[in-house]
């Protein structure tokens, strides 16, 4: 029996038996973590054979259309900033229960408006702007620094 010191991963990416397989789950898990800028990239290098191996590929392919849906009640504050407090009165209907799609930036609702036409409600996700805006910098300061072959702090200004 071989035994591994420490706690197993859930994802299985530290497990003998998880190979790369495990490894791309667990970057793909990563990158879903890291938030929305990221699962963007993992989304462009899921279409690039000369970058990323098949296996990753197909993993990474997972975040086309499998992202978490988070509940309504999140999205409301989204609604009141953009559409104002009332906004819930131009709609006749909303389905609040199931979103029809859900992306790293946005989800998607079944709506009626109030004079009965159906339509598609499309949200940001909170303070998505800002959030990839700041991974934006990040990633030019990284540049920045790989460009260089320079140990400039990424923190700095």
């Amino acid at each position: 029996m071989r035994r591994t010191s420490g706690p197993s991963r859930p994802d299985g990416a530290d497990r003998p038996d998880g190979g790369e397989a495990g490894r791309a789950r667990a970057v793909r898990l990563a990158l879903e973590r890291l938030g929305p800028f990221y699962v963007k990239i993992g989304q462009m290098l899921s279409t690039r054979p000369d970058l990323v191996s098949a296996e990753t590929r197909a993993e990474l392919a997972l975040l086309h259309d499998r992202v978490s849906a988070a509940p309504f009640a999140m999205f409301e504050p989204v609604l009141a900033a953009e559409l104002g407090a009332g906004w819930e009165r131009r709609f006749a209907h909303i389905d609040r229960s199931r979103p029809l799609g859900s992306a790293s930036l946005a989800q998607a609702y079944r709506a009626v408006l109030r004079g009965g036409e159906p339509v598609v409600l499309k949200i940001q996700r909170p303070d998505i702007r800002s959030q990839v805006l700041a991974d934006m910098r990040l990633m030019r300061r990284a540049r920045g620094v790989l460009g260089r072959g320079g140990s400039r702090d990424l923190n700095g200004p």
